[in-house]
């Protein structure tokens, strides 16, 4: 008697406790069904304006961490993000961090000049790191701290490939225990070597309630190591010229870590949130450019200087 009195309380614990467990949803949607719904949102995005407030951790050489900045609802705005498709090819982007009116760092892509950049003034250490968006991700290429190339895709309004048996393209695979998802993988040639490579994983909500929204991304390098991992999420509304109840939606909270690996980069954190979204509000495109915008006398680094000088794309000089 006590041991199937034993035995039935057990039953009825689990069933408790499976009660709150969110089951694998019933029903999910083809490929070709999420890349449509994911462009057609993107595709109401040509550019953005975003006032941000950012909070980040960096780890010096030395193994010290340090901090700059804050996401505090309370705290002033400290960065600005400003996003402007190009017909083709990477888009032309920056985020800008800055102490009252001083810029203390820039992070973006320089479309037109065909360039990405980082630089920052900020005591000692102060220097830019600039390389060609058409080598990004070639063999040689070092470190950069903060690629701006993938700082842009974690935004998620920009378009998934579409066309059939060419590359770049998307895979698709479930992600069939918690948290449930829609697993999309990014794959294109590597400059230089041709290879094909996967060059990210973009995670979407799979369920039976929930919108179909990204809320993790994972980017990779050359060697196929996972260097950054992004979570993200709080969707709002863009501004945009079209009905309020069609407007274009985002997230505006991004947790971004480049986790440590030894010999290849030090382990760093941001935090960023998103406000005032606008895909209406003018600004200058000649605000994403590199040169006129570096400080005078910042040392400068090529970030791609090892690669062979035959290959493609325009030299930062």
């Amino acid at each position: 008697m006590i041991d199937r009195r034993i035995a039935t309380g057990m039953v009825l614990l689990g069933a408790a406790v499976c009660a709150g467990c969110p089951l694998q949803p019933r029903e999910a949607v083809p490929l070709h069904v999420l890349v449509a719904e994911h462009n057609a949102n993107a595709a109401k995005v040509p550019r953005l304006w975003a006032n941000a407030r950012v909070s980040a951790t960096f780890t010096l050489e030395s193994g010290l961490p340090i901090h700059w900045g804050s996401t505090s609802p309370l705290a002033s705005y400290n960065a600005k993000l400003r996003f402007w498709k190009q017909p083709s090819g990477p888009p032309n982007f920056v985020l800008v961090g800055q102490e009252v009116a001083q810029e203390l760092f820039r992070v973006g892509i320089d479309a037109p000049a065909g360039l990405y950049y980082m630089w920052y003034n900020v005591g000692d250490n102060a220097q830019a790191l600039v390389g060609r968006a058409a080598l990004a991700g070639a063999p040689g290429v070092e470190a950069i701290p903060i690629d701006p190339l993938q700082l842009a895709e974690v935004l998620g309004i920009t378009a998934l490939p579409t066309e059939p048996g060419r590359l770049p393209a998307v895979t698709l695979q479930m992600q069939k225990q918690r948290p449930y998802a829609y697993v999309v993988n990014y794959w294109d040639f590597q400059p230089v070597t041709g290879r094909m490579k996967l060059w990210r994983q973009v995670l979407y909500t799979w369920s039976d309630q929930r919108p179909r929204l990204p809320f993790q991304v994972r980017l990779f390098d050359a060697e196929g190591r996972c260097r950054v991992i992004a979570d993200v999420g709080r969707y709002k509304p863009i501004e945009w010229d079209g009905p309020p109840g069609d407007a274009p939606v985002m997230a505006t909270d991004f947790r971004i870590l480049w986790p440590g690996i030894k010999d290849v980069q030090r382990r760093t954190s941001i935090h960023l949130t998103l406000e005032e979204m606008s895909a209406t509000r003018p600004f200058l495109r000649s605000y994403f450019e590199y040169r006129s915008h570096l400080p005078p006398g910042l040392p400068e680094t090529r970030v791609d200087a090892s690669v062979a000088v035959n290959s493609k794309g325009p030299d930062p000089q």
